[in-house]
């Protein structure tokens, strides 16, 4: 388990106990977190949730249920509905070439190129157990 100012991983359940807010999500319910400077936000199926706990601690404590698919991002494995490619490849700086699908989420989630390799045969591993 890794705390920090109210906020605890564990293994199955996210919990937030602040002045202003106090939440408990599951972890079979979350979709992906995605990081921005100081915060995650934990996307979950009844919305989402805002922490001041990194990636790196969640990896800890998630690691074999989460997979990085961009500095920033990581997915839950079991969401995994497939991965794909942008028909225009990487013509635009700012378009993504690879995707990853979660059940879920509508918009697909961009795959940096330094993990594509890894997460296409991981993601490849996943869909087949399914």
């Amino acid at each position: 388990m890794i705390t920090k100012k109210g906020e605890s991983f564990c293994d199955e359940v996210i919990r937030v106990d602040r002045v202003t807010l106090k939440a408990e999500v599951p972890f079979s319910t979350v979709r992906y977190f995605q990081s921005d400077m100081k915060y995650t936000e934990i996307h979950h199926d009844n919305g989402v949730l805002v922490v001041e706990l990194s990636l790196k601690a969640a990896m800890q404590v998630y690691g074999d249920r989460l997979l990085q698919i961009h500095r920033g991002t990581l997915v839950s494995r079991s969401r995994i509905a497939r991965i794909g490619r942008n028909t225009e490849g990487r013509k635009r700086r700012d378009t993504p070439c690879m995707f990853v699908k979660l059940h879920g989420v509508d918009a697909p989630l961009a795959v940096s190129k330094k993990n594509e390799k890894r997460v296409r045969q991981e993601a490849k591993a996943i869909l087949a157990t399914q």
